[in-house]
């Protein structure tokens, strides 16, 4: 099974354990939403920068009505009660480790 992992533009890249991994840059809501579309059925682990409320609708739209199995990696902590539209649309959220939580993301999409 492949997994893709959309970061925000400027994300350095890191090393990830497999090869069945397939990492893309985003520099939009809008573009996000597009490559999510065309994603196919694949497992996705999305690391969300600074995006609006709106943004996060936008996002979130996506995943729903593609029906994606998306996992969302937070840089900053979430207190897991604010609203967040991306938040909800997602199988599961990981707050507070940066880029350290795309691993256990990834983890965690293999036992879904």
């Amino acid at each position: 099974m492949a997994f893709t992992v959309y970061l925000p533009a400027g994300t350095p890249d890191f090393a990830l354990d497999s090869g069945d991994i397939n990492v893309v840059h985003y520099e939009s809501s809008e573009q996000l939403a597009g490559l999510l579309a065309s994603n196919g059925n694949d497992p996705v682990v999305i690391m969300t920068g600074d995006l609006s409320s709106e943004d996060q609708e936008i996002v979130a739209a996506a995943i729903r009505e593609h029906s994606l199995r998306a996992v969302e990696v937070r840089a900053e902590r979430w207190d897991g009660f604010s609203a967040s539209p991306l938040s909800a649309a997602c199988r599961g959220v990981i707050a507070g480790f940066g880029a350290n939580g795309i691993p256990a993301a990834i983890a965690v999409q293999r036992q879904l």
